[in-house]
């Protein structure tokens, strides 16, 4: 009954992941950028 469940949130998961860091990796990039404008 819960491997249809574990199926669909294994992706939903990774995605989540994979959205977090780049989300994070894009605030990094935008820092660093100020940082040079200054």
């Amino acid at each position: 009954m819960a491997d249809w469940l574990i199926i669909l949130l294994l992706p939903l998961a990774a995605w989540s992941g994979w959205w977090l860091a780049m989300r994070k990796e894009a605030r990094d990039l935008r820092a660093d950028k100020t940082r040079a404008a200054y």
